[in-house]
């Protein structure tokens, strides 16, 4: 039988069990400290699930309370409340005493803690400054929690939490006399004032502010709230960061200040004034001036007795119905403007503008977008930097200077005066003169009153119907005119020139047309008074009437004489002429 040789590697070594007893005993020590720490938690979890258990005795869902005090107070005299954190309800009432009412809940507090809580409350009056102060005092800032023994306070610690830590609610119903006047400072709560008639300083902080049916004077400075003020007889104030404003039936000057929320009045009896940021501002119903600014919202404006001055940033502007003068500056929104009884002015940057009915002058200056004029009791000017214009309807004088967009003008009672670069321009039933000058586009005219001068390179002109004069200045496109009734001028330069259908030569009145290359065409109404001179430089002349002609090589002239030549007419060309008798 084959007997096993130890390997000596293995043999007993008494140094070795040593260090190997002492590392067994260290690893004991540190899984009996494991099994400990998890009985305790274990223990914790227990003892928690019979405090929660009992939760219902200990912690209340709710514990309400209500405080009282009262005291005489004359008309007219001030109530004081401050350092509260509570909704206040203000009501005025026919009676000569101050009564409050306090009601407090508590939350989710042990019923030995809220009942030592209550008993620390007071509420009570004072004497301050020139009125009553209003004191409401409790244990919130002291209150601290009473443990005993450690084991104790950490179990609560884990479980119960911070308990100075309050979670409670406060409002307070205060009834004072009607002539009263309230200065309130607050936090954390909604303000209500109603029927109350003095001076209202009301500083409030997160929570709304209500005032109704009240007077005298208001001050409103709150925040991340609304503040609504309505049938309010007097002078209002309203300042409210990230909070939105509500005005209606104001009885005196209202003044708002506010960012990021509306604001949106009716029937303001003074003047207002808005200075928002952020903010939407919508209204009607002005009986004075109305100061207006804002920023990337909406302005929307009607029915002002005084004037109206609106500033917007980025903001489209609607304002309607307004009886004094209109000031508007706006950029990159549409502005509207309907129904102004004095003077219109509009300063648009990438601005579409809308005006209707002005009673006065109105003056517009936008760019790159369309304006649009109808019915302007007064004179009318236009700045437009690449804007489409539409003009109609104008009483007085028209001036409109645009650029590389069409220009449409009717029914102007005053003289008009275009300067368009690049622009196509049409106007029709003009009562005096016109003045025209742009570039590569058609002038299209239709019944001018008075005299009417172009100057257009590279612009056709068209013109049906003219009282007075004619002086035009064009080149290399077709120069047509109709119904004329005075001396006409014009000096193309590469154009094509026909006159016809001529309703009147006044005596020593002139006809010149001078153009090159191109032919010139003259129609003369029967019993024309007129003495003609002809050039032609390598073109033909054709003649309706008896001539003088003269030919040298390529040249042709002529003179014709009709009547008693009393009109001078001028032809000169490098093309055909024609000679027409209507």
């Amino acid at each position: 039988m084959n007997k096993i040789r130890a390997n000596p590697d293995y043999r007993v070594n008494p140094v070795r069990n040593l260090i190997l007893n002492s590392n067994l005993k260290e690893v004991k020590m540190k899984s009996t400290r494991i099994i400990c720490y998890f009985v305790l938690i274990t223990f914790f979890l227990l003892l928690s699930e019979n405090s929660f258990a009992a939760s219902g005795n200990r912690f209340p869902k709710s514990e309400t309370r209500t405080f009282s005090a009262r005291i005489q107070s004359q008309p007219g005299n001030t109530l004081y409340i401050d350092r509260t954190q509570a909704d206040l309800f203000i009501i005025g009432k026919n009676q000569n005493e101050i009564s409050a009412e306090v009601t407090v809940e508590i939350t989710d507090l042990p019923a030995e803690i809220i009942e030592e809580f209550f008993a620390q409350i007071k509420l009570s009056f004072e004497s301050h400054r020139d009125g009553i102060r209003l004191r409401f005092r409790s244990p919130k800032e002291k209150l601290v929690r009473k443990r005993t023994g450690v084991l104790k306070q950490l179990i609560r610690s884990i479980f119960d939490g911070d308990f100075d830590d309050l979670s409670m609610h406060i409002e307070f119903r205060i009834h004072v006399p009607e002539k009263q006047s309230i200065i309130v400072d607050n936090d954390y709560g909604d303000v209500d004032l109603e029927g109350i008639f003095g001076d209202h300083d009301i500083e409030n902080n997160s929570g709304e502010v209500s005032i109704r049916k009240c007077g005298g004077s208001l001050k409103v400075d709150n925040n991340y709230a609304g503040v609504e003020v309505i049938d309010f007889q007097g002078e209002v104030s309203v300042k409210n960061s990230n909070g939105g404003v509500y005005l209606k039936n104001i009885g005196g000057d209202a003044e708002i200040d506010n960012s990021y929320k509306s604001v949106e009045f009716e029937n303001i009896r003074g003047t207002l004034t808005v200075n928002s940021s952020n903010s939407s501002v919508s209204g009607r119903g002005v009986e004075s001036d109305c100061f207006i600014k804002s920023s990337y919202k909406p302005i929307e404006v009607a029915n002002v007795a005084g004037k109206l001055e609106v500033r917007g940033s980025n903001c489209s502007v609607n304002v309607s119905d307004v009886k004094g003068d209109v000031w508007v500056n706006s950029s990159y929104k549409p502005i509207t403007a309907i129904n102004i009884g004095g003077e219109l002015t509009i300063i648009g940057s990438n601005s579409s503008v809308d005006v209707k009915h002005v009673t006065k002058d109105a003056s517009i200056r936008s760019s790159y977008k369309a304006i649009r004029v109808s019915d302007i009791g007064g004179a009318l000017k236009i700045d437009g930097s690449n804007c489409r214009v539409t003009a109609v309807n104008i009483e007085n004088d028209v001036e409109i200077k645009s650029s590389y967009k069409d220009i449409d003008v009717e029914q102007v009672g005053g003289n008009l005066d275009i300067d368009g670069s690049n622009c196509r321009v049409t106007i029709s039933d003009v009562k005096k003169s016109a003045d025209i000058r742009t570039s590569y586009k058609s002038v299209s005219i239709k019944d001018l009153g008075g005299n009417l001068k172009v100057n257009g390179s590279n612009s056709s002109v068209m013109v049906d119907g003219l009282g007075g004069d004619a002086d035009i200045v064009n080149s290399y496109k077709q120069v047509i005119l109709k119904r004329t009734g005075g001396s006409i001028i014009v000096r193309g330069q590469n154009s094509s020139i026909e006159v016809s259908a001529i309703e009147k030569l006044p005596k020593e009145s002139r006809i010149e047309l001078i153009t090159s290359y191109k032919p010139v065409t003259l129609s003369l109404p029967e019993g024309a008074n007129v003495k003609i001179s002809a050039y032609t430089n390598y073109g033909k002349i054709r003649s309706d009437y008896p001539v003088y002609l003269n030919e040298d090589a390529n040249k042709q002239r002529a003179r014709i004489e009709l009547g008693d030549g009393s009109t001078l007419i001028r032809i000169e060309t490098s093309g055909n002429i024609t000679l027409r008798k209507e």
